[in-house]
């Protein structure tokens, strides 16, 4: 099969019997040890994400395939998928259980209705926020900030207590455990699947994807506190 000039969404790509599969089921595991009973949706979209307010979460198509996510890699740089994985399961236990909506929540990660806004300042020097993979995305958006600190909790032999504890974003690590404690074993409200461009509805060609996706750059602005 012609991988480039074959439309998308013909190229029979699944999650199941994908390299995909066995990740997702080693965030279940991880999930299950840390006390998380929910598991989130997947589906392959364009991208990653989580649809504002639904725990589903959208996996790029070509990390389904292995030809497919060397051709991305090559033009795109390299996908952490565990990273990833685990990042966007913090979104989605977030909008299980609505606790964006929990006023402690509030006060811990600021006010999740706030404007997204990608072209966002980061400050070096702060150690008010985790940072994942020395990117500095937890400070874009309260709702990226509870993800990466999710991500953290979460990540098997992260030792973050002793990593982060004498820093400005221990007491969010304190409670997200806090929140894992108390919802992790609850049973989900129901929730309506909304899926975000899926694969089904992508008619172009890899090639024609590719050139409507460039390598993306850093929308942001660095400050560098001052030594005090």
């Amino acid at each position: 099969m012609d991988l480039l000039h074959t439309p998308i969404n013909q190229l029979g790509l699944t999650i199941a019997g994908s390299i995909l599969e066995p990740l997702i089921n080693q965030l279940y595991k991880e999930l299950e040890e840390v006390g998380i009973w929910f598991k989130p949706l997947f589906y392959l979209s364009d991208e990653w994400g989580c649809v504002d307010f639904i725990p589903v979460i959208g996996i790029p198509f070509y990390l389904a395939h292995p030809e497919l996510k060397k051709i991305v890699d090559l033009q795109k740089g390299g996908e952490q998928i565990p990273i990833y994985l685990r990042h966007e399961a913090g979104h989605a236990f977030n909008y299980a259980y609505s606790l964006y909506n929990l006023p402690r929540w509030q006060e811990i990660f600021g006010d999740f209705y706030q404007p997204y806004n990608d072209d966002f300042t980061i400050v070096l020097g702060t150690d008010d926020f985790v940072d994942v993979d020395d990117f500095g995305y937890a400070q874009k958006h309260p709702d990226e900030d509870f993800a990466e600190t999710f991500a953290i909790v979460t990540k098997p032999d992260s030792h973050w207590q002793e990593v982060y504890r004498n820093t400005g974003a221990f007491r969010k690590l304190v409670y997200v455990e806090e929140l894992i404690k108390k919802f992790g074993r609850q049973t989900a409200p129901p929730f309506s699947i909304n899926y975000d461009i899926a694969i089904e509805s992508l008619t172009i060609t890899l090639e024609k994807w590719l050139q409507q996706n460039p390598p993306s750059t850093k929308p942001f602005e660095v400050i560098i506190l001052a030594e005090p």
